[in-house]
């Protein structure tokens, strides 16, 4: 895939997940939708890093956003936190505890 196209793949997957969220009826379809975005959203990332790392800098939207190697990095780490954290959310919420809105309102 075109960078020019990853990158604000990377940054409207999220923004869009978040509408999804906010109109989700329950708490476990919030976690679906959740893993679902920071999937997406890692999988382009991680795309994006392997290009940059092998193309070069890469710039989109007339230039005004624009990825180097260093941002690249950052990304693909940023990428694996959230897997990670993704993850140990759906092991956390998925057996040990009830999902509910007074569970939320807790933290």
């Amino acid at each position: 895939m075109d960078t020019s196209l990853l990158i604000p793949l990377v940054l409207l997957v999220p923004a869009a997940g978040v509408g999804l969220c906010l109109l989700m009826p329950s708490a476990r379809s919030v976690l679906g939708v959740l893993c679902i975005t920071v999937l997406v959203t890692s999988l382009s990332g991680v795309c994006l890093t392997a290009q940059v790392f092998d193309r070069g800098p890469a710039t989109s939207a007339g230039d005004w956003l624009f990825i180097d190697a260093l941002s690249a990095y950052h990304l693909l780490l940023l990428a694996v936190v959230f897997v990670f954290s993704t993850i140990f959310a759906i092991q956390y919420f998925g057996s040990h505890h009830i999902l509910d809105r007074t569970a939320a309102r807790r933290f």
